[in-house]
């Protein structure tokens, strides 16, 4: 079993708990970082790696999206 972290901002858990629950993998909050974003585990095989690095890039993604919203306003 392989394991992915990922730090997820609360602007964009949502979206980002959406797309994870869609795929269907294993995972868990783990914590809270410094910057008061979300530690996410997710646990997969290696067939599901791809699955897991379209997740990395929609959290990317999102979170660009974000800093450009915050730069707008």
């Amino acid at each position: 079993m392989r394991i992915a972290e990922f730090n997820v901002p609360c602007e964009v858990i949502r979206e980002f708990a959406l797309e994870m629950t869609n795929r269907t993998l294993t995972n868990e909050i783990t914590g809270i970082t410094e910057d008061g974003e979300l530690e996410i585990v997710v646990r997969y095989e290696k067939e599901e790696a791809k699955e897991v690095d379209k997740l990395e890039e929609i959290l990317e993604r999102l979170n660009e999206d974000m800093e450009e919203e915050e730069e707008e306003d």
